[in-house]
């Protein structure tokens, strides 16, 4: 009987139940050296490479496209290839009883007993120190069971006739659309938005292009330290606060829609927030994201201030809230003034109108105070001088002259000297 290892969807590595098989990379009974990555797997948040535990012939017990529970076995490694057209018989031969003696986990008598009775592999509690019965009961409860004597059964796709163009939504958005579900259905929303009004020449447009996401991600979590019902959520009858200050912002480019997280924002300075912020994106980008980006959040904001919109209602996500939609800057025609809009969505269950709209005239307020102080230093360091002669504005002060502002159009103004208004 040749020695058979078990290809295991880990349950260390995603959150997820359920993940999908988006690819075999090593075809059914082909030879794989351990460490070989074999299988990619999608989860809700990226795509995870599944190795080979062992050297050997490879097996599936799965095909493209199949919803697999996490911690199933989707394949096996055998030292010697089967031959036999139907499923190896050695393979439902298997002593569970020898498994669980040789096993470095420690079972419970009734555990043990459970596991035989359910043909339960023991090295799927290979995390654990001590199994009792309870935790194989609650094993059995995720219906994350993988039976020896048969084959796993995955959640087949539905199928084409059943769908509308037959392709099954991906796992990260059938996932959002369970995050944002089970945020409509666990909240009574509301929302509230306010115009931004506010100075906006060439250099305050490109400064806020490159900072607009890391100013408010910085603002919002100073602010959610003193309203700290933003950073809770509604939970059967009770208000639960998270322990930390975690802000999400979302993203979408060549990569699909993916919600990024700033750990503990409210501790760090405006530079680490840009530093993190600008590290996510890079990642995002190089699809090089790992679990840790996608930590949950306390808050999100989503900006779609690129995109043309200028007012929209953004949903509340699972364990969230409020989150905060950012509309795009409209340029007043013949004026450097520009308007834009904070959208605060919130959990009437959690908070009222008034305290969300005394957030939202807050952030306003601090938002502006960036941009307007950001101006102020452009220009102190902006070199001064006359429109038409060009002279500095110190050359100026030297010849008794002054710097005047002269009316090109109804509309522009240039800094002209009082000696090139005078003729001379």
């Amino acid at each position: 009987m040749s020695e058979q290892i078990s290809v295991i969807i880990p349950t260390e590595i995603v959150n997820d139940k359920e993940v999908t098989i988006v690819e075999w990379l090593k075809e059914n009974a082909t030879e794989t050296q351990e460490g070989e990555v074999i299988a990619i797997v999608e989860t809700s948040k990226m795509n995870v490479e599944i190795v080979s535990p062992a050297s050997g012939f490879l097996k599936h017990l799965c095909e493209f496209g199949d919803d697999i529970a996490v911690g199933a076995e989707i394949a096996y490694i055998e030292s010697v290839l089967s031959t036999a057209s139907n499923e190896p018989q050695d393979k439902a031969e298997e002593n569970i009883e020898s498994l669980l003696e040789s096993s470095p986990v420690r079972f419970s008598k009734k555990a043990k007993k459970l596991m035989i009775e359910h043909q339960i592999n023991p090295a799927l509690f290979s995390s654990m120190s001590v199994v009792k019965e309870s935790d194989v009961y609650v094993f059995l409860q995720d219906g994350n069971q993988v039976r020896l004597k048969e084959k796993p059964v995955p959640v087949r796709p539905v199928q084409k006739t059943e769908q509308l163009n037959g392709k099954k939504p991906s796992r990260a958005k059938r996932t959002e659309i369970d995050n944002l579900r089970a945020g409509q259905d666990q909240s009574v929303k509301s929302f509230i938005t306010t115009l931004v009004p506010f100075s906006q020449p060439p250099i305050i447009e490109r400064y806020l292009l490159d900072n607009r996401l890391s100013i408010l991600i910085f603002e919002t979590a100073k602010l959610l330290q003193q309203f700290k019902e933003f950073n809770a959520y509604y939970s059967s009858g009770f208000l639960c606060e998270h322990d930390s200050i975690n802000i999400a912002f979302a993203i979408d480019a060549d990569f699909g829609l993916k919600t990024l997280t700033v750990a503990n924002a409210d501790q760090k300075s405006f530079g680490e927030i840009q530093a993190d912020v600008e590290a996510l994106i890079n990642r995002y980008l190089e699809n090089e994201l790992n679990s840790e980006d996608f930590r949950q959040a306390s808050f999100t904001i989503t900006d779609l201030s690129s995109q043309d919109v200028f007012c929209f209602d953004p949903l509340l996500s699972q364990k969230q809230s409020a989150i905060l939609g950012i509309g795009a800057s409209y340029n007043i025609p013949g004026h450097d003034l520009a308007i834009a809009t904070f959208v605060l969505s919130f959990d009437h269950q959690v908070t009222e109108g008034k305290r969300a709209s005394e957030f939202l005239a807050e952030l306003k307020k601090r938002y502006l105070g960036h941009i307007m102080s950001y101006g102020e230093k452009e220009m102190l360091e902006k070199e001064v001088h006359c429109g038409s002669c060009y002279r500095s504005l110190q050359d100026l002060k030297a010849l008794k002259a002054k710097l005047l502002s002269h009316y090109l159009t109804p509309s522009k103004t240039e800094l002209i000297c009082s000696i090139c208004l005078n003729g001379w």
